[in-house]
């Protein structure tokens, strides 16, 4: 997490807090086309995930959580579904 609030990701040895705008990532030699993500919260009693509007897109981009609760990103490829680590913001 950023000092201004922002979830960022990490990509190997490097963290983003912004956009990596791209339908193609590759990760330790595995290759991940037609990308795309979108950020998810529960409120932290291990509920349902819910999709949080507006942060579907092509590619990688950081998140500025409004609520406490756990936030992943859900990660959608040719490749297969998949979802990041769990931050929980209190």
């Amino acid at each position: 997490m950023s000092d201004s609030g922002t979830l960022g990701v990490r990509l190997g040895g490097i963290t983003n807090f912004g956009c990596l705008l791209s339908s193609n990532i590759s990760l330790n030699n595995v290759s991940f086309t037609n990308v795309s993500t979108k950020w998810q919260w529960r409120d932290g009693t291990g509920g349902a995930w819910t999709d949080i509007p507006g942060t579907e897109t092509t590619g990688i981009c950081g998140h500025a959580p409004t609520a406490a609760g756990d936030y992943r990103m859900a990660i959608d490829s040719s490749s297969g579904k998949s979802s990041s680590s769990i931050a929980t913001v209190e």
